[in-house]
């Protein structure tokens, strides 16, 4: 085993590649002090339960809470952004006849 940690991105957490696992154990109420020491014996990863409590706090891991299922179908292209809806017609022309521009 080497003495150096593999380079990592600024701001990406060790812990991402094990949120899953991580989710999972807070839905079956795992404290954060089993869960590091889970990363301990299994990954060799030697991180504090604070750092866990931090990491689950970003990304809304609750305890108990069942995990969120991942949706992994592509995201539609379909979809209508609120501010750009279909203009609804509100009155429709017919050229065989004049236009009644007066209100009733």
């Amino acid at each position: 085993m080497s003495k150096f940690q593999p380079y990592q991105k600024p701001n990406v957490s060790r812990l991402e590649q094990w949120r899953d696992d991580i989710t999972e154990m807070r839905a079956l109420n795992w404290p954060y002090p089993e869960i590091a020491k889970w990363l301990l014996d299994q990954h060799q990863l030697k991180i504090t339960s604070e750092a866990i409590r931090q990491f689950c706090n970003l990304r809304n891991i609750i305890k108990g809470a069942p995990p969120k299922q991942k949706n992994n179908s592509p995201k539609s292209h379909n979809v209508i952004h609120p501010a750009k809806k279909k203009a609804v017609k509100k009155f429709t022309y017919d050229s065989s006849k004049p236009i009644d521009i007066h209100k009733k």
